[in-house]
């Protein structure tokens, strides 16, 4: 069954959900859209080679070690409710 959905001024266009299903693709993975012989435009799940994979392993360590940085380690036994009252500013009175 044909879908129809509006190009944005952006350029995006939803997938829809069943055609996303199909592909196996989620928020976030890649497609690609490739032309065949009949002036078609194919969209597949685009497959990332080991290196990249490894690259982008390798660049999400870093922003999540980054982001440790910024933040104190959890006392043992604390609380999640007591942790964030701890990092949070205080609140001043009116």
């Amino acid at each position: 069954m044909a879908k129809h959905n509006r190009l944005t001024v952006k350029g995006q266009v939803t997938i829809p959900k069943d055609v996303r299903d199909a592909l196996g693709v989620m928020a976030g993975d890649a497609v690609t859209f490739e032309h065949n012989d009949q002036g078609d435009v194919v969209v597949r799940k685009a497959t990332i080679d080991a290196d990249e994979r490894e690259r982008r392993f390798q660049a999400a360590l870093a922003a999540i070690r980054e982001a440790r940085k910024t933040f104190p380690p959890v006392p043992l036994g604390m609380s999640t409710d007591d942790y964030m009252a701890s990092i949070r500013e205080p609140v001043p009175l009116p």
